[in-house]
């Protein structure tokens, strides 16, 4: 394979990711730019005001999970053994989700969308914690100065979280309303029993790898199919050059006529 070749083909591959490449890239920028401006601007724990017991801009070093939860891995592994550990995840994580994602590019957009916000989501948290050992979190929702679950506010997060969250959600709605095969095969319509009793014409489902070629073969076939009546030309209508048709061939007289000949002619020869 020479160099064109393989510039050709590559340029077909990236042609064909470029919306997945678009997303990914833009959801790096927006999350890594907003945690730099906000670590070079605040300190940990300061807090600014956007909204009014709503919206906050709350700086903190998050060194667990996504919105601050380790799951309990903090007592088992420590401090370092946790941060080693949602390192080595978010990595399969990506490769898997990567994995889905350009495997099978004929997807839908929403598909596409949705894993690639996914995928940006864990790339923007996994650089945090590669080259700070921790994520950093600033944004705080209040819930307008009520307490849920013995809290004020929502969990502290930031852009990443949020691609994440919004890339599951995508998918949800993906796999509920436009691609249902993740839920396996659709059952096969069976038929009622007002169908069975009354001897329905609704020819059963074949089961996969079956060939229904001899249910069609077989299905309502008449029963002289092999035996077509000799005299169809002699009883088929007559239609002459003016397009009329002659109807003495459907005449009763015509018909009384030629169903009693064969019976004079029984009679003769058993009086011969």
């Amino acid at each position: 394979m020479n160099k064109n070749e393989v510039f050709t083909k590559l340029k077909v591959v990236f042609k064909a990711i470029i919306l997945e490449l678009a997303i990914i890239f833009v959801g790096l920028i927006l999350d890594l730019t907003s945690k730099a401006i906000v670590q070079a601007t605040m300190n940990e724990g300061d807090s600014v005001t956007l909204i009014p017991k709503f919206l906050n801009i709350f700086y903190t070093k998050n060194k667990n999970a996504a919105f601050g939860s380790n799951f309990g891995l903090g007592k088992l592994f420590g401090e370092k053994g946790v941060l080693i550990f949602f390192i080595v995840l978010t990595v399969f994580a990506v490769g898997f989700f990567a994995y889905l994602l350009f495997k099978r590019p004929q997807k839908g957009i929403l598909y596409r969308i949705a894993f690639s916000l996914i995928i940006s989501g864990a790339i923007g948290n996994l650089v945090d914690r590669v080259f700070f050992g921790y994520v950093r979190d600033f944004i705080q929702f209040e819930y307008f100065g009520l307490t849920i679950f013995g809290s004020t506010s929502f969990a502290v997060f930031n852009i990443a979280d949020s691609c994440v969250v919004v890339g599951a959600i995508l998918l949800i709605v993906y796999f509920l309303f436009f691609d249902r095969s993740i839920f396996g095969k659709v059952a096969p319509i069976e038929a009622s029993d007002d169908d069975k009793e009354g001897g329905s014409d609704i020819i059963p489902a074949p089961e996969e790898g079956n060939d229904i070629s001899p249910i069609l073969s077989t299905a309502e076939q008449p029963d002289d199919i092999d035996n077509p009546p000799s005299n169809i030309a002699e009883t088929a209508p007559q239609c002459s050059d003016t397009g009329d048709t002659n109807e003495t061939a459907f005449q009763p007289s015509n018909i009384a006529e030629n169903t009693s000949r064969p019976n004079e002619k029984d009679e003769n020869s058993g009086n011969g």
